[in-house]
């Protein structure tokens, strides 16, 4: 990151090591995580290890930063909480703070999806990593990232929007998705959700089933975050999101209640079009099946009710 060289280090190694924890660690599990961390240290990285960990690093800069500035933008002593300020220099209005922080924070989460994307283009290598729960965690969903949602629903390809979208996309997923899978065949929602879980490509008829799905639960859950994103539960309460500026400042504050209706309508509109196109389909494939099943016998019909004398 371009900071200034006398910036000292030790001012922002605390909140390297949050981060680390906060981020890396989840990413990467206890066990691939200890080994990177410990073969860093010991300068003894494996060629592999030298491969993943500018990934981490690059992640780890912003992030860190992110969770830095409100403090570093203040001095606290037993005089106080005061702000730097001197004749040299002037203190950055808070709106240009709000939007650095604001890149950092959506710089620092796309370098988490880099790493993600990294790790599962070489699961075979990291085998620690393919091995965890924390792999899983992050490959659960049937669409496991921003660029993949970006292509129904405009997220600016944002890993940070779409990790907030990961709780909206788990209900549309059970309350919807599941059912229209276990419709066509029991099972099945568990099936192909374990495939992308493993990296496993989906084929033939799944895939096509896949392909009707993923617009539905993208257009569904953007509907659903529209509504339950426009609050916040927190410890006072369920609050309305709004962050007002000062000092010539832009300010941010909730949509109108309108706008959020018309959004979520529009987007809710557009899932329930693909969620027909997926019911036709399986359907389709139900009845391609049932012919299938169907007996030869001229005389006795027993899957279209029909029996014959002779």
């Amino acid at each position: 990151m371009p900071v200034d060289q006398n910036f000292e280090f030790d001012l922002i190694k605390p909140f390297i090591e949050t981060a680390e924890a906060d981020f890396i660690k989840d990413i990467l599990g206890t066990t691939e995580y200890t080994n990177l961390e410990s073969a860093y240290q010991d300068s003894t990285l494996t060629a592999a290890q030298t491969d993943l960990l500018p990934y981490c690093q690059k992640a780890l800069a912003f992030l860190a930063f992110d969770r830095y500035i409100p403090i570093g933008n203040v001095d606290v002593s037993d005089q106080g909480i005061r702000f730097h300020t001197d004749e040299g220099t002037k203190q950055a209005f808070s709106w240009q703070v709000a939007d650095l922080q604001t890149s950092l924070e959506e710089t620092g989460y796309n370098h988490l999806q880099t790493l993600l994307q990294f790790l599962w283009a070489n699961a075979a290598t990291y085998t620690d990593w393919a091995g965890s729960t924390n792999s899983a965690k992050y490959r659960s969903h049937f669409i496991n990232s921003a660029t993949d949602f970006n292509e129904f629903v405009d997220i600016k390809n944002s890993f940070r929007t779409f990790w907030i979208l990961r709780p909206s996309l788990r209900t549309i997923e059970d309350t919807v998705i599941e059912a229209n899978l276990e419709r066509w065949s029991a099972g099945k929602y568990a099936e192909m959700l374990n495939a992308i879980k493993a990296g496993t490509a989906l084929t033939d008829d799944n895939l096509a089933v896949y392909n009707l799905l993923v617009p539905a639960l993208a257009h569904l859950a953007a509907a659903h975050a529209a509504h339950a994103q426009s609050i916040e539960i927190n410890s006072q309460g369920v609050v309305q999101k709004s962050t007002a500026g000062h000092e010539k400042a832009r300010q941010q504050k909730p949509v109108d209640r309108n706008r959020v209706f018309d959004f979520a309508s529009a987007r809710s509109k557009d899932g329930e079009t693909y969620l027909a196109k997926l019911s036709t389909k399986i359907d389709v494939l139900l009845a391609v099946e049932d012919d299938n099943d169907a007996t030869t016998d001229g005389y006795n019909d027993t899957d279209r009710g029909i029996f014959g004398m002779l």
